[in-house]
């Protein structure tokens, strides 16, 4: 076993890109960070993420703050438990492959642009930033904006169990659907802000 757990919360800044290439023949789990919160690591990266090790598990929170285009790739492996933060003064974060994690994504600041790949995460934060949907899925446990700019996706996207909740920002339902599936109790809370226009809501 392979791991990078410390016992603080530093932060590892990378100003290029941060990879997990696969390791054949390996059946040793590599961890990079780690699932206790008050014990985790965050990384701010410059460049680009890619993980493709069926070994990897990356636990750790995740700041995209480069100036430029930045794009992240899952093939392989585990991300859970950190958050992740799109905080860019410029450019845009993009996935080249579909990204599933029930990893937390937040954006502050930059664009998050799905293009043409299904993506999952945890709770979704917009609070200052710009997502664009694309035309594949978006699947997250609640969606919540208080300001900048939220684009869904022209297919379906799934809000699970959780909340959907605007105080302030742009929602545009670029002619898709919007999926609630209720909690265990059976209820959705919907908060939708001054205004809200869904395109179909099922």
């Amino acid at each position: 076993m392979q791991a990078l757990t410390p016992n603080s919360n530093p932060t590892i800044t990378v100003n290029g890109n941060l990879s997990f290439p696969s390791t054949p023949g390996s059946s040793s789990p590599l961890y990079f960070g780690s699932s206790t919160p008050s014990s985790n690591i965050t990384v701010a990266l410059a460049g680009d993420l890619s993980i493709s090790d069926a070994q990897a598990n990356l636990y750790a929170n995740v700041t995209f703050n480069g100036t430029g285009s930045q794009s992240v790739a899952q093939s392989a492996g585990v991300v859970s438990t950190g958050t992740w933060t799109v905080n860019k003064a410029s450019g845009t974060l993009s996935p080249t492959t579909t990204l599933t994690t029930t990893s937390p994504l937040t954006v502050t600041a930059g664009t998050f642009d799905q293009g043409s790949y299904a993506v999952s995460f945890g709770a979704m934060t917009i609070n200052g930033g710009t997502f664009t949907g694309g035309s594949q899925s978006i699947t997250c446990t609640s969606l919540t904006e208080s300001s900048g700019a939220f684009t869904s996706t022209s297919g379906t996207m799934t809000i699970n169990s959780g909340a959907f909740n605007r105080t302030g920002g742009t929602f545009t339902h670029n002619s898709g659907t919007v999926t609630f599936a209720a909690s265990n109790s059976g209820t959705t809370t919907i908060t939708p802000g001054t205004s809200l226009t869904l395109y179909n809501a099922p």
